[in-house]
């Protein structure tokens, strides 16, 4: 994404503004460094989170069709998944 989109060779606040809120990589680094982001990036966020949450689930009950699984099951699939989470994270969700 172009920061200065009227070419002027000059950043106006409302393009500096856009280019802020529009560059996804940019919030992901805020997120990470800073620890702030964006409404629509923090929805963003929960989107894809939830999609990986549903095709970990899917993966754990071999389908789409099946609506309930082993928790110890789930539990395994989801810290190989994400490493990240610690143990105490993982027992909370699960």
């Amino acid at each position: 994404m172009q920061v200065d989109k009227d070419h002027s060779r000059s950043v106006s606040y409302g393009e500096f503004s856009d280019w802020m809120s529009e560059s996804w990589d940019l919030q992901d680094f805020l997120l990470m460094y800073a620890l702030i982001q964006t409404y629509p990036n923090a929805e963003r966020r929960t989107k894809e989170k939830s999609i990986l949450f549903a095709k970990l689930f899917e993966a754990t009950a071999g389908g789409p069709t099946i609506d309930k699984v082993d928790i110890e099951s789930l539990a395994i699939v989801l810290k190989k998944s994400l490493d990240y989470l610690s143990d105490d994270l993982c027992r909370v969700l699960i």
